[in-house]
């Protein structure tokens, strides 16, 4: 898709290139995705990204970053496809908050154990 110059600029003053994430550094939603305004209208910033610099998104697909950072815009790491293939990819790729401090509770009951018994010292 074709914008102007100048909308380009602007976008591209709001991201910070990395050598492997552009993180967004502007406006986000609570998810942490990127928001861009254009003609007025805002618009995920993942999905200016590719459709400056790949094209047209087809009905019933969204913009993925394959990296899974949610303020990437880097063209290289996004993807078209459907919400359930997202979905998919999201839930095989993440650990709810919770669930993290699930483990950690886990993983330290087993320390205090094993240290009970003598497991994991140095005698």
């Amino acid at each position: 898709m074709k914008f102007p110059q100048k909308a380009i600029d602007r976008f591209n003053i709001k991201v910070n290139k990395t050598n492997n994430c552009h993180v967004w550094n502007a406006a986000r939603q609570k998810q942490g995705y990127g928001m861009f305004s254009y003609q007025g209208k805002s618009i995920p910033a993942h999905r200016f990204s590719y459709l400056h610099h790949k094209g047209e998104i087809s009905s019933g697909y969204i913009v993925h970053q394959i990296c899974g950072q949610n303020s990437c815009v880097n063209p290289e790491h996004l993807i078209i496809c459907t919400k359930s293939e997202s979905r998919l990819d999201y839930n095989s790729t993440r650990v709810h908050p919770d669930a993290k401090k699930l483990l950690q509770d886990i993983r330290h009951d087993k320390e205090e154990s094993d240290a009970d018994f003598g497991f994991g010292t140095n005698v």
